[in-house]
């Protein structure tokens, strides 16, 4: 027998609301909740009981998260928008750490109103590439840029683009690493970084004129993760 159908059994019998909460243990606001309300309405009561609880819960870890990466306090709201706009609404966050969806969503933030984003923030959203795991997918950076409208998933051209401004010096490479990230298809770009996939177009067309070093200091990745997807942007132009 359920607990409000235990209530309400007590109470046909006689029992007051407080002979009731001490033989239960519960409180008596809830023995009264349990008396007057019906099953449908309790239940609708209870859920967004629930989704109250989660949504405080997620506001906390904003909170937490704005303030380990020095960003405004302000901005929990909108994460929380963003948030409920780009996840699946029949699965929710069930499975999933919501500290991975709530970095994500502060990195698109600071994407979509032109904020640098702090290094420490893209290293972290970086952990949790798209297309590992379903949860991972689910709520990863990639993902809730395509979900969300007005703002596109970066391709390996920006980065190339941003990093010649930036080094005018070495433009002279420039069109040859557009042409091999141009020529690369679809199927092997699919679930890559594309900075990782910058860095190493920007590699092949500049041998001689950059150190691996210097690259991956740029776009904060590993020697050897450019070294790797350099050998196979190779062998697939070969």
């Amino acid at each position: 027998m359920s607990t409000q159908a235990l209530v309400q059994d007590l109470k046909k019998q006689g029992f007051s609301i407080k002979e009731i909460a001490k033989k239960l243990g519960i409180s008596e606001n809830t023995v009264t909740m349990y008396c007057y309300l019906s099953r449908e309405k309790l239940s609708g009561y209870q859920r967004k009981r629930r989704e109250k609880a989660k949504i405080e819960k997620l506001r906390k870890i904003a909170i937490t998260q704005l303030k380990r990466f020095s960003l405004p306090n302000e901005w929990a709201d909108l994460a929380l928008e963003l948030l409920r706009k780009g996840m699946d609404p029949s699965l929710g966050m069930r499975g999933s750490n919501p500290e991975v969806a709530i970095k994500s969503v502060l990195a698109l933030i600071c994407r979509k109103y032109k904020i640098p984003t702090p290094k420490k923030l893209i290293k972290e959203t970086r952990k949790y590439p798209s297309g590992r795991t379903t949860s991972a997918r689910k709520y990863s950076y990639q993902s809730f840029l395509e979900k969300l409208n007005g703002v596109k998933p970066a391709e390996p051209m920006d980065y190339i683009n941003k990093f010649f401004s930036e080094q005018p010096e070495f433009k002279e490479a420039l069109p040859k690493a557009l042409s091999i990230a141009e020529s690369l298809p679809s199927s092997f770009k699919q679930g890559r970084n594309p900075r990782v996939l910058a860095s190493a177009c920007i590699y092949l067309s500049a041998i001689g004129l950059l150190l691996q070093r210097e690259i991956s200091d740029y776009f904060g990745i590993t020697e050897v993760s450019l070294r790797y997807t350099s050998r196979q942007i190779k062998a697939l132009r070969k």
